[in-house]
């Protein structure tokens, strides 16, 4: 091979800077002594080329992280701070509608207003969440990914390229999975005095008639850890006791109150629930 201008750091022969990658044992760094002494018949290739290679991937990295991730978290941090609004508007139109009907729907607008709060103040709760999420993304996992990448490139240290461009290549951070707010919106009625709901008009939540339904308030009866994994719940009427089930298995676990399975059932398809467990062995059994 050619003769290169070697880059001083070998640690198993002093005075002896590296000149070639080992493609043959995972880009190692090598010097000339490396070659003959444990790198016999390895496949070899040139350390400017391949820090130049390195310096591209981390600068796509950097331009990734500055044009695409970061912007986008920045705007989801955005839309997270406005989404939960709309709510008052929804329950002046429906006020507005109220108003042209008998008194006797007095009890009905009233119903539909409480409606309309608890499900504002429950999309701003889970905005605030997704807020906090993606900020500590931001600020623990891409920022501080983009400053080391900065550095390294203004360092132009051969030994911090190779390690950060690994470090690159062998890690994901994913941004935080989002909690899903529910859409509303005021379909108005036909004034009628022939059907008061059809009068009234109907509040659709997520596209569904929610009209008259009181939203339920879980109580909290108890929290556990399990030995297995599970991520779907259904609590039992009787409120002491739950079936748990994960979606890649095919086993139904009952457990008591305290977590303590009392009854183990095997499947032969997958089984799943409404309710979504974040925590895919920490347990809260709740009832509504």
């Amino acid at each position: 091979m050619a003769a290169q201008t070697a880059v001083p750091g070998c640690p198993r022969h002093n005075g002896m800077g590296f000149v070639y990658v080992c493609k043959s044992c995972d880009d190692q760094l090598i010097c000339m002594e490396c070659v003959t002494d444990s790198h016999i018949g390895h496949t070899l290739g040139k350390l400017t080329d391949y820090v130049a290679d390195q310096t591209r991937e981390i600068q796509q990295y950097v331009v990734k992280l500055s044009k695409s991730d970061i912007p986008q978290i920045e705007q989801d941090i955005r839309e997270s701070e406005t989404s939960g609004g709309g709510y008052q508007k929804i329950i002046s139109d429906f006020k507005r509608q109220g108003k042209q009907i008998k008194d006797n729907v007095d009890n009905a607008i009233d119903s539909f207003v409480k409606m309309c709060t608890e499900l504002e103040k429950l999309n701003t709760s889970i905005s605030g969440k997704n807020k906090a999420a993606l900020t500590k993304h931001l600020r623990e996992d891409l920022k501080p990914k983009l400053d080391r990448c900065q550095q390294v490139l203004t360092s132009c240290s051969t030994a911090d390229v190779t390690t950060l461009a690994r470090e690159i290549r062998n890690t994901s951070v994913d941004p935080p999975t989002l909690e899903r707010l529910q859409t509303l919106e005021f379909k108005p009625g036909t004034i009628s005095t022939e059907l008061l709901e059809r009068m009234i008009g109907k509040i659709l939540v997520d596209g569904e008639d929610q009209s008259y339904k009181p939203i339920p308030t879980p109580v909290f009866l108890s929290e556990f850890k399990t030995s297995f994994y599970f991520d779907v719940c259904c609590t039992c009427l009787t409120g002491d006791e739950a079936w748990l089930s994960y979606w890649k298995g095919e086993s139904v676990f009952r457990v008591d109150i305290s977590g303590n399975v009392k009854e183990t059932i095997e499947c032969k398809v997958k089984v799943q629930f409404d309710l979504r467990i974040p925590d895919h062995r920490k347990g809260v059994v709740l009832c509504a």
